[in-house]
């Protein structure tokens, strides 16, 4: 089990959060790094939230779950942006499971 890492940056006029996800995100992670996200958010509104997964190796269906979760908070709701690597784990877990037709995911290397 990989550890799992938040790195939150404002952007800008700090009207955008970028939260960079290190690790996996899994059924062990996902708790925490919503919690994260969740209260970071909620603190400040911003206009736009990226998470950002170009770092996780690997993400399994609480990840997903947990994507679908913060696109539900009504803090965050249509502002939810997701970067991903190109032909990475969660890139491929994206396209299988249809992610990426309902949600605003960006493959950025």
């Amino acid at each position: 089990m990989q550890e799992t890492n938040v790195v939150q940056h404002r952007l800008g006029d700090g009207r955008v959060m970028r939260f960079g996800i290190e690790g996996d995100l899994d059924l062990f992670s996902a708790p925490t790094v919503q919690a994260s996200i969740v209260e970071a958010v909620a603190d400040t509104q911003p206009d736009v939230v990226i998470v950002d997964l170009s770092k996780v190796d690997f993400i399994d269906s609480a990840g997903l779950a947990l994507l679908l979760h913060l696109r539900k908070v009504e803090a965050i709701g249509g502002k939810l942006r997701i970067i991903v690597q190109p032909y990475s784990q969660p890139e491929r877990v994206f396209k299988l499971s249809q992610f990426h037709k309902f949600m605003d995911v960006q493959a950025e290397e």
